[in-house]
């Protein structure tokens, strides 16, 4: 498995530190995977109109996230499909922001296509 490109979508609405340990966390991993296998991993978060400062924070904190940022909320379904018309990935992970990844989670060597 070489080369596969993938996406990780995440909303954010009002949860900035929960969304902040999140991103900390797909950062390993997606370093992890990008190192083993070669591949290209980007990062959407789609702000869904937080009034927490989520936006500065992943603006400051993560400036190498992708982000959405919605005037309204647009709840779960809209806000992944705002992002999944931003990327050309052939595979996309739909992830909740108090989702907290492994080093491994988007690496498994076992896996095969």
């Amino acid at each position: 498995m070489n080369n596969l490109d993938l996406s990780v979508i995440i909303l954010s609405f009002n949860t900035k530190d929960i969304t902040g340990r999140c991103l900390s966390k797909v950062k390993t991993a997606k370093e992890y995977c990008e190192k083993r296998l070669g591949n290209k991993i980007e990062i959407i978060v789609v702000d869904n109109a937080s009034s927490d400062d989520s936006v500065h924070m992943i603006k400051t904190d993560y400036p190498w996230v992708k982000l959405i940022i919605s005037k309204t909320n647009l709840g779960f379904s809209k806000g992944n499909n705002l992002a999944m018309k931003e990327t050309k990935s052939p595979f996309i992970l739909l992830l909740n922001s108090d989702v907290y990844l492994e080093e491994e989670s988007l690496y498994k060597s076992e896996f095969k296509l």
